[in-house]
């Protein structure tokens, strides 16, 4: 096994001493990519090992633009974009755009300085899942950012209706992961609740998964009828 397979071993592993020993031996390391293409600190972020990208970072490796994003980076975000505005709409190796990785990280501000420097909020992955910008959102980890997210989507043309590779909707992502305020904010703004993903709808979703709170809200009303009931 290469240096650089047990550096990304130890990121798996969740050793941040293993990862901290190898970076002592080899600092660039934290600049290192895997055999996907996909690097180090990225890697590490999608493994939710927090604990070695701070160790890495402590390397001061020179940052791309997906890594920019997803560290929310605006400063060096911006020299890069400013630099060469192509990397705006770029693909990474996994087929996701700065904007992708950003909303689907949950950095709000990466997401804002990209929509305002003219990012596709429409631009679909090209890893095969068809994911836009509001789906990765949507399906985001961190759920108090996801409102706000595709919120400034919106705001910046993206399709609400838009779906992902099986039919799924944001409003799909958002009611299965129980995100009471983002399903508000969909309805409100016009998603779909009756499209189906693989033959379900959100509200199929949400009960499947015991969302009680997002049932309230997709459940439809039944009509008060005033007056006493007649007997044909």
């Amino acid at each position: 096994m290469t240096e650089v397979e047990l550096f990304f071993k130890a990121i798996t592993d969740g050793s941040d001493a293993e990862v901290e020993e190898l970076l002592e031996k080899d600092a660039r390391l934290a600049a290192q990519r895997n055999a996907a293409g996909v690097s180090a600190i990225l890697f590490a972020l999608y493994q939710g090992k927090r604990g070695a990208v701070d160790l890495m970072l402590k390397q001061n490796p020179d940052l791309d633009v997906f890594e920019a994003s997803v560290l929310a980076n605006i400063d060096k975000l911006r020299s890069l974009i400013e630099g060469n505005e192509n990397l705006l709409n770029t693909y990474s190796t996994d087929g996701f755009t700065p904007l992708h990785l950003a909303c689907f990280f949950g950095k709000v501000a990466s997401a804002k300085y990209l929509v305002e420097a003219g990012a596709d909020t429409n631009a679909i992955s090209l890893n095969g899942a068809d994911l836009r910008p509001i789906n990765c959102a949507a399906a985001s980890r961190d759920l108090d950012s996801a409102s706000e997210l595709v919120q400034l989507l919106l705001k910046g043309g993206a399709d609400i209706k838009a779906t992902q590779k099986g039919g799924y909707s944001a409003l799909h992502s958002a009611a299965a992961n129980g995100n009471v305020s983002l399903v508000t904010l969909l309805v409100k703004s016009g998603a779909d609740q009756y499209a189906k993903a693989d033959g379900k709808t959100p509200l199929d979703f949400a009960r499947e998964r015991d969302r009680t709170e997002v049932v309230a809200v997709l459940s439809p009303k039944v009509a008060e009828v005033s007056g006493p009931a007649s007997i044909v």
